[in-house]
């Protein structure tokens, strides 16, 4: 996660896809194979407003994965790990995602 938050946990996303596609559904699949090298079948989920570091509209998707996940953006991805939502929540995690996993166990 970047600043406030580095070295806190977050869900893997960011906006640097939409310099290259505007539709959110076909961005966060080009996010994703930029940030792990994996193919990402979506479906839309959830939006969260945020007012810290800057406003930030943030849309939230579920899917899955094809391949085997790997860090292909070393300068903002420093590991990553697959939990289960229960342990994920007991992190210490970046942004609002701690609302959105939430919101996925209510749900």
């Amino acid at each position: 996660a970047r600043e406030p938050f580095k070295g806190y946990w977050s869900l893997t996303g960011g906006g640097g896809a939409f310099e290259k596609e505007k539709n959110p559904r076909k961005a966060i699949k080009i996010e994703i194979k930029d940030d792990l090298g994996v193919e990402f079948k979506n479906k839309f989920y959830d939006f969260s407003y945020e007012e810290q570091p800057e406003p930030t509209i943030k849309l939230f998707f579920v899917g899955t994965l094809k391949g085997k996940p790997h860090i292909n953006s070393k300068e903002t991805i420093s590991e990553i790990k697959w939990t289960s939502l229960d342990l994920a929540l007991k992190e210490d995690l970046a942004f609002n995602d701690k609302k959105i996993l939430e919101s996925l166990m209510i749900n």
